[in-house]
């Protein structure tokens, strides 16, 4: 039992602490009940020790206070080991790697995408760069790779009107090689673009139609993949362009 002075120490002590006094009030935390314990241990065991001075115990009051540092250092290291806890910053979550199959398998059924290629196509049966949007969000690949990969190409010396049909021509190629490579059973086509071998009924015409663009921009600028230092063919590029995205 405590005394009535070691009582009144204890009250002053806590009304330091509840008013913002001393940094004892700042570093306890929640392990305010058990440091006050300790210290009213060791306000308890000064008068004790005191007492059995004065009797010559000297074996007692060294076992006092050995159970005293004992006590006072458990206080000591869980607030410390609680202290590191809370300044050891969070880690971000490590980010899972997808897989070639895990990404084909998210993508949409054959019949939501082909819709939204198709009705992107313009006259002439192409597309445009900005078209490769409607797949970039399932791909690793991005229209600014795109342009750039062409504009590092030297393309530009081509002069204006190849370029310009070279920027239709790019895009429309990549978008008929995804079809052909995220659903082979329903878009295959020919490496030489000649015609598809499978292609679902309602996009025969359109499909087409995409073709023989490729295949007439192909004439006009014959062995350009490999001038350009993209491919020995544009199938090839195609192939590996789809490939590096998945």
């Amino acid at each position: 039992m405590l005394s009535s002075r070691q009582m009144a120490r204890s009250a002053e002590r806590k009304e330091r602490d509840r008013k913002g006094g001393g940094m004892l009030a700042f570093k306890r935390g929640r392990h305010a009940p058990m440091i006050d314990e300790c210290l009213d241990m060791d306000e308890m065991g000064l008068e004790m020790s005191h007492e059995i001075g004065e009797m010559g115990d000297q074996r007692s009051l060294l076992e006092l206070e050995e159970r005293l540092r004992d006590l006072a250092g458990v206080v000591r290291f869980t607030d410390t080991h609680h202290d590191e806890q809370e300044r050891t910053p969070r880690q971000a979550p490590v980010k899972q790697f997808v897989s070639r199959k895990e990404l084909l398998l998210s993508l949409p059924d054959k019949d939501i995408i082909s819709e939204k290629i198709f009705s992107l196509q313009r006259e002439g049966g192409n597309w445009e760069i900005s078209d490769l949007s409607v797949i970039s969000f399932y791909l690793h690949m991005s229209t600014e790779q795109i342009l750039e990969e062409i504009a590092e190409s030297g393309a530009k010396s081509l002069g204006t009107s190849v370029y310009s049909k070279l920027l239709h021509f790019i895009p429309t190629l990549i978008l008929l090689f995804f079809l052909h490579t995220a659903y082979p059973q329903s878009f295959e086509m020919s490496p030489s673009f000649i015609s598809w071998t499978v292609i679902p009924p309602k996009w025969k015409s359109p499909g087409d139609k995409a073709l023989s663009f490729l295949r007439l921009f192909n004439k006009q600028n014959p062995s350009l993949s490999s001038r350009l230092d993209l491919g020995t063919s544009w199938y090839q590029y195609a192939e590996k362009r789809i490939n590096n995205a998945l």
